[in-house]
């Protein structure tokens, strides 16, 4: 007789185990059965889109630090021509 006891997953790898026991006529015998099944990956599935989303959101705070540092170099730059003027 095989029992499923538990089905252990990775999420985000799509992989997929289920562990069985099977029992045999005597009380002490128990095996331990590891199935492995991989689930096909669907890419129109919504944990493509939110790494979808975090790439696109982290590309666009890349961005905004660049264009933050380079205002503040202009503005040192400034601050520095000032000094020398007075």
């Amino acid at each position: 007789m095989t029992v499923k006891m538990a089905t252990i997953g990775s999420h985000w790898l799509g992989k997929y185990t289920d562990v069985t026991m099977r029992l045999s006529s005597s009380p002490g015998e128990v095996t331990a059965l590891w199935k492995k099944r991989k689930r096909l990956w669907d890419p129109s599935c919504r944990q493509c889109q939110l790494v979808d989303m975090r790439k696109q959101m982290r590309r666009q705070m890349r961005a905004k630090d660049r264009e933050i540092s380079q205002l503040n170099e202009k503005m040192t730059q400034m601050i520095v021509q000032m000094k020398v003027m007075m």
